[in-house]
């Protein structure tokens, strides 16, 4: 057992390594894991981060371990992993606890067991079958000539989950997804992502007398997007647009071109800041196919928008409070709750309000107080 420390802001004395494939503060992933980060060094636990960069002043630049990674392109991502997970591998001394993100860490785990670690495994998606089975449907669903997540990343994957001493999955779908697929529900502890709700917030009023539904995420199959989109079509709404912040990805192409010129739908573009764009909307739709837990819902949530998104996305949202949880794949579910809050204006204020709350549940300081707790239970 872990001996108590004097320190007022922890309990053990522990140290931690935390290795992640991400510039740790840039955004995504890297973002999540800087709070995690953070809380690791607030508390007094982390030994070591290993990452590809560490963006801020806050972490201690003799913690870091920097592996700079120079392609990035998803058809040999794989590699990129494997290739971090080698050098990572090189620096994992004697710790009391490991953490890695899925997919990433399998040769950096294997020597952190040796060295008598507990294993903690951040599982940012769905179960990888799961995962897998999802991707490949909806590609064939819209015949895109693409495949799933490659074999490789399953099988590593796959052991990662097996020689983990817990998973700790991001959703309430996440945590399903694995149980679905035999992993133990006494190796799980769920810990949903965070959100800045200072930086995120309502608008003190809007400035428009349109009635504005926001998307924000990539523009691809995989996120839903071409069924938000018939659902807009079946609609015909007054006074009404609908726009979608993000990069319209490859295998969006056709169906963007159907949709580009219509004036009551916008493609943005990558918008950053995004703050301000939040305010300007009346309701957030995110249909997406597999998430672990979206960042985006959470933003949503704190600017105080009602939401409709998929249980598959891994928000913290309730259905018919904070707004709608609805299938995915379905239309006409998108199109009946966009109608409905179009249609009921205090009700939609209502859910607004009851999302801000809701939202303010999971700031990022209290997703590394979480966080802690599982690194306490785990190592004590």
């Amino acid at each position: 057992m872990l001996k108590p420390t004097s320190r007022t802001t922890s309990v053990f004395n522990m140290k931690v390594i935390y290795t992640i494939n991400a510039n740790v503060g840039g955004g995504g992933i890297g973002n999540t894991a800087y709070y995690g980060v953070k809380a690791l060094e607030k508390y007094g636990y982390l030994e070591k981060v290993i990452c590809r960069d560490v963006k801020g002043e806050e972490i201690p630049k003799e913690k870091v371990k920097r592996i700079p990674v120079l392609i990035n392109k998803s058809p040999v991502y794989f590699l990129v992993n494997i290739y971090f997970d080698l050098m990572a591998s090189l620096y994992i001394d004697e710790a009391d606890a490991f953490y890695g993100w899925n997919g990433m860490q399998l040769y950096s785990m294997k020597k952190a067991k040796r060295k008598g670690a507990k294993l903690i495994c951040n599982a940012s998606s769905a179960h990888v079958l799961t995962h897998n089975r999802l991707n490949q449907e909806e590609f064939r669903r819209f015949g895109i000539k693409k495949r799933g997540i490659d074999p490789i990343t399953v099988k590593r994957t796959l052991k990662e989950y097996e020689l983990s001493d817990v998973i700790v999955p991001a959703s309430e779908f996440v945590y399903q997804s694995m149980i679905k697929n035999g992993v133990s529900q006494n190796k799980l502890k769920l810990l949903p992502f965070g959100v800045d709700i200072n930086r995120f917030k309502p608008a003190h009023k809007k400035e428009h007398n349109k009635f504005i539904a926001m998307y924000v995420g990539f523009v691809s199959v995989l996120k839903g997007v071409q069924y938000l989109l018939e659902a807009w079509d079946m609609l015909n709404l007054k006074h009404a647009e609908l726009r979608l912040y993000g990069k319209v990805r490859h295998d969006f192409n056709r169906i963007y071109k159907k949709y580009s010129n219509r004036k009551d739908i916008k493609f943005m573009g990558h918008v950053s800041p995004i703050e301000k764009e939040y305010q300007k909307a009346d309701i957030f739709v995110f249909p997406s196919i597999q998430e672990g837990s979206a960042l985006v819902t959470y933003e949503a949530m704190a600017s105080s928008l009602p939401i409709i998104t998929t249980f598959n996305s891994g928000s913290v949202a309730r259905d018919s409070i904070d707004g709608f949880i609805i299938p995915i794949r379905d239309p006409r579910s998108i199109a009946a709750k966009i109608q409905y809050l179009y249609d009921n204006p205090k009700e939609r204020a209502k859910m607004g309000r009851n999302a801000r709350k809701r939202a303010e549940k999971f700031t990022w300081e209290k997703y590394g107080e979480r966080l802690i707790k599982v690194f306490e239970e785990v190592v004590e």
